[in-house]
């Protein structure tokens, strides 16, 4: 295959290329790509040091607990009220600490990643699975790139279905959707509690969002038949909820007993298992594979998925029970994928990794790393609602958005400076198919700081 090729292949598959990464993919592009679904560790181990534990999830727990004990202490009256206050601030603190450090160690993974097909796939399905700090829960803040480390990547070598129930049940999830007091009405504690009662929330999503789509043929007997099937899925707190604080388990005097009736099907009381073989027969259902093989095309190739390579990914996860590495690879396989008219605008998360690996810049503050995720609109866990960041032209592509990609080109362009040379990066940050107005452009710009800005803000650069 030709540089074109492997360029595209950096491109439409990676997040661009970094200065030596072209020379490495050479004549087998498609090689490159499947030898990244190889099963191993493939991200840098650093990340696990800045990511918290349920443990740390269970600390923040503990001190929710204590700053709610010294709110009612002190709405009784009690002097602690400057103990309160110092707590607040002390969380607080903690709280945007460790947000800065686990963000910007996800960001460094995909700015320095040798297997970025690989990092491409984790921010897919993170975005598929999307949990959101969006609505105010502060305490999901310091969790996120956990739940995308325990669920995503630990699980990317796997079967769909195994992704599934590890993100049903963990307690971000089941935070951000609202499950953790969902009472079965026919539940012991739903019977001392009926103002509580059942919530569908969840329920909802995975049947809408998570697994069939939204045409895949459920009603709301489905959304509600789940709903109680995953009643107890909770969050372990060490007061009402006995074990380890921040951890899932099953409560059975708050699940709804008894067999329900999910898509025709019925499951039997189990405990926990019962939701569990709920979830793999929703990853088995056809139309579970058509909608997965939906977005995946979508991602890959563009905003309106061709229908052939779109059945053509859904066979393949038919076939293999939802076996990702199989069915990742069989994007490679797809010829629209590596077809030049075919494009995809890039998302803000990935002009500014795709720029910053270009540059040949890591370990840069955490607060420069996310500003600019920040000043284009897509800051990392905050997507407007549990459907995740869209993934079309459409959305990310409005004249004010394209106004502050260019703003923002100019000011990466300024930063660098004379510290990289444009003439230099065209080599690995062009397209070889450009006509070479953009190479005359970069070549007779007035400075370094012009020549850079004039190749990020380039419809060359803005598009994968």
């Amino acid at each position: 295959m030709s540089s074109r090729q492997a360029f595209r292949a950096s491109n439409r598959f990676g997040l661009g290329p970094r200065p030596d990464e072209l020379r490495q993919i050479g004549a087998d592009p498609r090689g490159w790509l499947h030898q990244q679904l190889a099963p191993g560790p493939r991200f840098q181990p650093w990340l696990s040091t800045v990511a918290p534990s349920h443990a740390t999830l269970g600390d923040l727990l503990q001190k929710f607990y204590q700053m709610r004990s010294l709110k009612k202490a002190q709405q009784r009256g009690d002097s602690r009220q400057a103990s309160l206050a110092e707590m607040r601030r002390e969380l607080k603190k903690s709280l945007i600490r460790t947000q800065l450090q686990q963000l910007g160690a996800r960001m460094q993974v995909g700015i320095e990643t040798e297997a970025p097909f690989r990092e491409r796939l984790v921010h897919f399905w993170s975005n598929h699975f999307t949990v959101s700090t969006a609505g105010g829960k502060r305490l999901l803040v310091t969790s996120c790139t956990a739940y995308e480390a325990e669920t995503v990547r630990k699980h990317l070598d796997g079967h769909f279905a195994d992704m599934l129930i590890a993100v049903e049940q963990h307690p971000v999830m089941l935070a951000y959707l609202d499950n953790l007091q969902s009472l079965g009405p026919n539940s012991r504690a739903g019977r001392r509690r009926s103002q509580r009662g059942l919530n569908e929330n969840l329920a909802r999503e995975i049947l809408e969002l998570h697994t069939l789509g939204v045409d895949g043929g459920y009603g709301q007997d489905d959304v509600t038949a789940l709903a109680r099937i995953i009643t107890g899925w909770t969050i372990a707190n060490d007061r009402q909820i006995p074990g380890e604080p921040g951890r899932f388990v099953f409560m059975n005097a708050m699940h709804e007993p008894g067999t329900h009736r999910l898509l025709g099907k019925d499951y039997a009381e189990d405990g926990v298992h019962q939701g569990e073989r709920a979830l793999e027969g929703l990853a088995a259902h056809p139309s579970t594979s058509r909608f997965i093989a939906t977005k995946l095309v979508r991602h890959f190739v563009a905003d309106e998925p061709p229908a052939a390579a779109v059945e053509h990914v859904a066979k393949v996860f038919r076939n293999t029970d939802g076996h990702l590495p199989s069915v990742h690879g069989s994007l490679v396989d797809l010829d629209e994928c590596w077809r030049p008219q075919e494009a995809k605008l890039k998302t803000p998360n990935e002009l500014v990794v795709s720029a910053l690996r270009g540059l040949d810049f890591s370990r840069l503050p955490e607060k420069r790393l996310l500003g600019s995720l920040e000043l284009l609109n897509q800051y990392p866990f905050t997507a407007p609602s549990p459907a995740g960041w869209p993934d079309s032209t459409e959305h990310w592509g409005s004249p004010n958005a394209l106004l502050q990609r260019i703003d923002w080109s100019t000011q990466v362009g300024k930063r660098v400076g004379s510290a990289r040379q444009p003439r230099t990066l065209l080599a690995h940050m062009s397209n070889p198919t450009d006509d070479g107005a953009l190479r005359l452009s970069v070549e007779r710009a007035a400075s370094a700081s012009q020549g850079i800005a004039l190749l990020l803000a380039g419809p060359d650069f803005q598009w994968r």
